[in-house]
């Protein structure tokens, strides 16, 4: 199945559409005075390091960015970020960005080590050619997978974004975007393009199944576990970057 991340993954394109929500950027983490460094590479499509990339925390600039070394290697100073909901943004020329979705649990940071990043000339065609959006351009795409309980991929159902903006494009079974398909196959990807950047209420339908968001639906949280309450999320588009892991359980 083609993917542009180790999740999910989405990024960018618009013109003309209309804007995103306005929603209160989270407001700026509090240092626990307990310093943090996370460490991680950011790597091509060829499993090789890509240097010069930024790895920045959205919304967050006392947060430095870091920029990768030569083999892709990077380190982070961070605050203490246990309990907080962030956006992670990697970027590097040539290169599609991607923007990670975290929700940290309680006891400390789950941060994501390895990321693929998908080259701008291979992108064209999936999201371009594939997908028929406009590719490149300045605003952004989301990507979201729906599974069964099981957790199995769902054929069937239908995902939507609020503000209405762009265009929902589902995946065939191999993960090739298909815009004549109306729900989604045994891949469950769904793609949204086309979309100026910043913060879309996500939704999903599965027939006569519930699809839920974690209890907070709060901003930037892009996990969708089984059994808590509430149907929408809100996630992050950015411009340049393809936004991942953004993934719903229907019962």
């Amino acid at each position: 199945m083609k993917s542009f991340a180790p999740v999910f993954a989405l990024a960018l394109a618009c013109g003309g559409k209309s804007s995103p929500p306005a929603v209160d950027a989270p407001a700026a983490l509090i240092d626990s005075g307990l310093p943090n460094e996370e460490s991680g590479v950011v790597l091509d499509q060829n499993n090789l390091g890509v240097g010069g990339a930024m790895v920045c925390v959205l919304h967050h600039p006392e947060i430095p960015c870091a920029t990768t070394s030569s083999t892709g290697g990077y380190n982070i100073g961070l605050p203490d970020l246990a309990g907080d909901q962030i956006a992670i943004e990697f970027t590097a020329a040539n290169f599609l960005g991607e923007v990670l979705l975290e929700q940290e649990p309680a006891t400390g940071m789950t941060w994501p080590t390895e990321v693929p990043l998908t080259m701008t000339v291979d992108a064209m065609v999936r999201l371009g050619t594939e997908a028929g959006f406009a590719f490149p351009g300045s605003g952004g795409f989301m990507e979201l997978r729906i599974a069964g309980s099981a957790p199995t991929p769902l054929v069937g159902a239908t995902a939507s974004i609020a503000p209405a903006a762009g265009s929902a494009v589902y995946a065939g079974s191999d993960g090739t975007p298909m815009p004549a398909l109306t729900a989604t196959t045994e891949s469950g990807d769904v793609l949204f393009g086309d979309l100026p950047a910043g913060v879309y209420e996500v939704a999903a339908s599965a027939g006569s199944g519930s699809c839920t968001v974690s209890p907070d639906g709060a901003l930037l949280v892009g996990d969708w576990p089984p059994g808590a309450a509430g149907a929408t999320a809100t996630v992050e588009v950015a411009s340049g970057a393809i936004t991942t892991n953004v993934n719903v359980i229907c019962d």
